[in-house]
């Protein structure tokens, strides 16, 4: 029987909240189900995560893209924006680790949203290398699945440098996996602002959807 909200008795003593726990039976089911093309999403979450630091520091500079190739299989991404705090990367509650939690809630200017963009390499490797540089200093994270299938963090160095700060996200791929990523380039001509994307010696133009907007004072469509 489907009881009325307004019948229901609210003087309860002690009222619990039901929670997801944390294993590898709940990653795996969200990051499935919001990614389907897993090599599209890698490309426009890493994409969209530097354009936004870009945008925030109103960096020129495009970011950039190496591709998998078979001599070096390895995916890069780096972008020469605003970073992020130390503290927030190693936050287990409302950084880096947390998912769900972001930054970008409560702006219309970035887009994302959900908090698990920054997992979704993790849908396609056992692990990926973060570098992050700012105030001068650049750490080194790694970032896993244990043996029980949750992605953990590593904090691998910490040291001053004289970098441009900025994010730079690296992991290996199947030989497999390596055309995936070249055919699904087509997700960057939505970017206003194109990354630089390399294809071992050579650079592959992406060109922008044409611009076609209808804005406001703080809105576009």
């Amino acid at each position: 029987t489907k009881v009325s909200s307004s019948h229901m008795n609210t003087s309860f003593t002690e009222v619990k909240q039901m929670k997801i726990q944390a294993n590898a039976k709940a990653f795996r089911t969200i990051a499935l189900a919001l990614y389907k093309n897993v090599h599209a999403a890698i490309i426009r979450e890493g994409s969209q995560n530097s354009f936004d630091s870009h945008l925030k520091k109103k960096q020129t500079k495009p970011f950039e893209i190496s591709l998998p190739t078979a001599f070096n299989p390895i995916y890069k991404i780096q972008d020469f924006g605003i970073a992020m705090e130390e503290s927030f990367i190693e936050d287990d509650e409302r950084g880096y680790l947390a998912i769900f939690a972001s930054s970008k809630d409560n702006t219309n200017t970035q887009n994302g949203g959900y908090g698990i963009g920054k997992c979704v390499w993790l849908t396609l490797t056992d692990s990926y290398i973060l570098t992050n540089i700012k105030n001068n200093l650049k750490s080194i994270y790694n970032i896993f699945l244990n043996n029980e299938g949750i992605p953990c963090l590593a904090k691998i160095s910490s040291e001053k440098t004289t970098e441009h700060s900025g994010v730079t996200i690296e992991f290996s791929v199947n030989q497999s996996d390596i055309p995936h990523f070249f055919n699904n380039l087509n997700v960057l001509k939505w970017f206003p602002n194109p990354p630089i994307v390399k294809n071992g010696d050579s650079i592959i133009e992406i060109y922008p959807v044409e611009k076609s907007q209808i804005s406001g004072k703080d809105w576009f469509f």
